[in-house]
Formats: structure tokens, C-alpha cells, sequence
């Protein structure tokens, strides 16, 4: 147990916390109930204390704990969520309906809506439809939401498949850094849940660990391939050590401190097309995708003015090593999101030719990669896939491929 912080209620919240996105509700819950112990005033204020007891199957305790912090925000519709989906998961959906608690007027979109889904009085797709409505830069925020809380609400009456779907947009497609965002997540991540590949795709990406991937720094191709085979064998030893270093995987994301050797895929790869989400945590960022180990489809942060001077604020995933002034160095349309969302970029690769999807609008088509070791020569017809370090943190998540036919000469 937490006795060391004992007498620091703060240091006792912020490790509850820490335990509950550390995947240990159990914990978590434990933890909180010192808090509530230790000041009971503070009890009613607990609402991440209820998120915890619900994933710890404490549902009668979560049940109590959304009741009590309704008499300190008596408006807040996520909190009648929760107390239903405590309610449902012991003792049925349809006494969680009877036991539905008052609440206010919550204007946040859309919560009228998943109020009178939790109710009984509305349809799965009233809450989807409330979502697109506003400002777009608002959307995808509400759609976290929307989604997180169908899937909520199909679990706790017993639909597993639709709860899956429906967490897994919250957690995926409309992720949010936030803290509920963040349950999104944790949510998939306690229930085993991950985003499937795509038909016809494989994953680079396992959610846990590293496996198929190594450590290779920004390199000519000839040059990692001179040495002898002991000696190429120490250099790939000494690479995986570095990568061990700086890159790790946190709650199903890969993420890297922004320094040493590039993350690398074990395979060479020819034709392909790939799906990789990635986010820029701190503003400044920069990273970048290489194909057959070349530079790069470039990503970094279009409102950083450190960069204007080399044509950032145009946007992310043009080619940005090509010579100057060719189709594609620079992308058709700005797609970024902002500093601290995801982004979902495809790629597709024949032959020498890129085309770039960033958060659904073409942003490179089908123009050549240039040779980055040996201008003007054609590239290599195969070679690894590797993400850039540059100074800065990166997070990406969610990496599939699927193999293409040569392109025809």
C-alpha cells in the first residue's frame, strides 16, 4: 500500500491516478479509498475514484461514489453514465434504467444524447448525429465522446461486439489526450481489445512489445551492409541496445524520448501500402517515415516558427528530401491536426512512386522518392521501413502493411 504519502492527500490522488492509466484499477481503487479515508470531505469530489472502482468490479462501491458526487456537480451527465453502467453490470440494464439519477442541464455536445440513450428514450444513432454538429475543429472531441460512451453503454447491457467497435473509435480514429480520452483507451487496453488490421493487412505493431523491429540509424544502405558478418552482428547488437534506450511501448503506444537510433522493421519491404497513426506530443516536433530506408515522408509541427524558413507551416507528409522545388517535396493541402492529436496517414509505394493520405485528403500523388545516398540513381528495390528520431518526442501506434505487386517497369 501507498504509506509512505499517507499524510499527502495530493501525492495519494496523483498516485491513484497513476495507478488507474497504469492498467491496475484494483490498485487504484485501493488507493483512493485512503484518500476518502483520510479526507472525507474530499469523498464527494472523487469522481476518477468511481472510474476505478467500476474496472475493479467494485460496482455497488462505484454506484455509491456517482451518487455522492452528484450532490457536488449535480449536472454532469458522464456521471449518470457511469452510475448506470455500475448499476447494469450488477444488477441488470433494466434496474439500472429504474435507478437512473436526476441530473441538470449538461450543454456539452452531445450529452442530451447519451443522456436519453442511458434512459431508454433514444437511438445508438441520435448520440453519432449530435457529434458532427458544430465548429469541425470541435468534431473530434465530440466523436471521442460519442463513441466512448456508446461503447460504455453497450457493455453495460451486454453487447460485447458493438462496446468493442465503439471504444476502439474513441480510442483510435478520435482519440483525445485528455483524461477521458485517455479512459478510452485504458478501456481497450484492461478488456484486450485492439484495433484489427484492415483486410489484406498484417500488423508491424503487437500493442506490447518491440518484437520485429531493430534499431538502425539514418544510414546508406551500402554502407550497413560492408563489414564482416560478426562484424555486422556487434553493429546490430549495439543498435538494439540504443533503440532499448529511447524507444518504449506505453499503454499500446510506441513512444520515442526523440533521440538515438531510428526504429527500424527487422523485414525489407518493396512495393507496399502502409497505415501508421503518429502524434507529435510537444510543440517543435519533427519526425518522419523512411521508405527503403530513404528519406522521408516528412512529419512536424506546421506552427513551429523555428521551422518557416524550411516550409513547415505547409503541412506534414510531403517528400521532403526531394530537390528543390519537385512535385511532392512539399504537400498539396495542409492536413495536420494539432500538437498533442493523432493523426492517420496511408502511404502507398510502387516502384519509386508516393502517394500520401493524411487524415483523409491527398497530400502527395504518385510522385517519385528520390534517392537520398545515391542521386540521381534509382532506389533500391527493397529495404526497411524506419521512423525517424529528431530531437523530440514521437508516438505512433496502430502500423499496417500490406505487400503490393511490383509496379511494371
Amino acid at each position: 500500500m501507498f504509506a509512505t504519502a499517507a499524510a499527502d492527500p495530493a501525492a495519494l490522488f496523483n498516485e491513484a491516478v497513476r495507478l488507474f492509466f497504469a492498467a491496475q484499477p484494483v490498485e487504484s481503487a485501493k488507493v483512493f479509498d485512503q484518500l476518502a479515508l483520510a479526507r472525507p470531505d474530499s469523498e464527494p469530489e472523487l469522481w476518477q475514484r468511481g472510474l476505478a472502482l467500476y474496472y475493479a468490479d467494485r460496482f455497488d462501491d462505484g454506484r455509491r461514489q456517482f451518487e455522492l458526487h452528484r450532490t457536488v456537480n449535480p449536472a454532469d451527465v458522464e456521471n449518470v453514465a457511469w452510475h448506470f453502467a455500475c448499476v447494469a453490470r450488477d444488477q441488470g440494464a433494466d434496474a439500472a434504467r429504474q435507478a437512473i439519477i436526476p441530473v441538470g442541464a449538461d450543454a456539452r455536445v452531445p450529452m442530451r444524447e447519451v443522456l436519453e440513450l442511458f434512459a431508454g428514450r433514444a437511438e445508438p444513432a441520435a448520440v453519432l448525429a449530435a457529434a458532427e454538429a458544430g465548429p469541425e475543429e470541435a468534431r473530434r472531441n465530440q466523436r471521442c465522446f460519442a463513441h466512448l460512451y456508446l461503447g460504455l453503454y453497450f457493455e453495460a447491457i451486454g453487447d460485447d461486439d458493438r462496446a468493442r467497435r465503439h471504444m476502439l473509435e474513441a480510442a483510435g480514429p478520435f482519440a483525445m489526450d485528455h483524461f477521458m480520452g485517455r479512459v478510452a483507451q485504458l478501456h481497450c487496453r484492461l478488456r484486450g481489445w485492439s484495433a484489427k488490421p484492415p483486410e489484406g493487412f498484417t500488423s508491424l505493431f503487437n500493442g506490447t512489445d518491440l518484437a520485429g523491429w531493430r534499431g538502425r540509424p539514418h544510414l546508406d544502405p551500402r554502407k550497413e551492409a560492408e563489414g564482416t558478418p560478426e562484424e555486422r552482428a556487434k553493429r546490430q547488437q549495439e543498435w538494439n541496445a540504443d533503440m532499448a534506450s529511447h524507444w518504449t511501448v506505453q499503454d499500446g503506444v510506441i513512444v520515442s524520448d526523440g533521440h538515438g537510433v531510428f526504429l527500424t522493421t527487422t523485414r525489407d519491404y518493396g512495393d507496399v501500402e502502409l497505415l501508421i497513426e503518429w502524434m507529435l506530443p510537444a510543440p517543435c516536433a519533427d519526425s518522419g517515415i523512411y521508405l527503403r530506408a530513404n528519406p522521408q515522408v516528412q512529419i512536424w509541427d506546421p506552427d513551429c516558427e523555428r521551422d518557416f524558413k524550411h516550409g513547415n507551416q505547409k503541412g506534414s507528409c510531403g517528400l521532403w528530401n526531394n530537390p528543390a522545388d519537385s512535385p511532392g517535396k512539399f504537400p498539396l493541402v495542409k492536413a495536420d491536426r494539432p500538437t498533442g492529436q493523432w493523426n492517420a496517414t496511408r502511404i502507398r509505394m510502387q516502384g519509386d512512386r508516393v502517394t500520401v493520405v493524411l487524415n483523409d485528403r491527398l497530400v502527395v500523388d504518385h510522385q517519385p522518392l528520390a534517392n537520398y545516398f545515391a542521386k540521381g540513381e534509382p532506389l533500391p528495390a527493397r529495404g526497411p521501413i524506419q521512423i525517424q528520431t529528431h530531437g523530440a518526442p514521437m508516438h505512433v501506434r496502430n502500423i499496417f502493411i500490406r505487400e503490393l505487386p511490383a509496379a511494371v517497369k
